[in-house]
């Protein structure tokens, strides 16, 4: 463990998660599919997407929740990220994530439109423990604070954001991602 640095700690169950108010059958998909990119990273536990669970995150609740509400206007802030922390124990024991639902979502990569799974990448790296990149060099990261309309290079991991889940859960995996930087 990181000092001060809050991750989510050794559990045989699965933290499962809801998908709400999601534009699509295709968004929910996108969802699963970034957080599936982070799980294999977080060694201590694993995820499970779920029509209904009884695991509450104790700082809402409510379960932990992927979900899409009414946010800053378009073009804004696209999503957040709320990680549930146990400061005593320095562990993550729940989240919540919220798209803007005025903006514009794709899961094809439309020029138009944000890509779901890009940002649902970006947000699943807050899940696990990972903050912002800012360095202009870091553009290609999933962690990186902006996203770009039909962007999608930031639905995998590059290597600064392989390297970060390393520090934390001792993944293994530091190979080089798309983005090798």
């Amino acid at each position: 463990l990181i000092k001060g640095h809050a991750r989510w700690i050794e559990n045989a169950s699965p933290v499962e998660y809801l998908v709400v108010d999601a534009p699509s059958p295709a968004a929910v998909s996108a969802v699963k599919d970034a957080v599936v990119t982070l799980d294999g990273f977080i060694t201590a536990r694993s995820f499970s997407h779920v029509s209904d669970s009884s695991q509450i995150n104790p700082c809402t609740g409510q379960p932990n929740t992927v979900s899409w509400r009414s946010g800053d206007g378009p073009g804004g802030t696209l999503a957040v990220a709320g990680v549930c922390v146990n400061t005593q124990a320095q562990a993550i024991v729940g989240f919540r994530i919220a798209f803007d639902l005025f903006d514009t979502w794709a899961t094809d990569g439309d020029p138009e439109s944000f890509d779901v799974q890009n940002v649902a990448a970006h947000e699943a790296g807050h899940m696990a423990g990972l903050g912002h990149v800012n360095a202009p060099r870091d553009g290609c990261l999933s962690m990186y604070t902006f996203s770009a309309r039909g962007e999608t290079q930031k639905r995998t991991l590059g290597w600064g954001d392989k390297l970060g889940l390393d520090m934390i859960y001792g993944s293994g995996d530091i190979t080089s991602g798309q983005c090798g930087s």
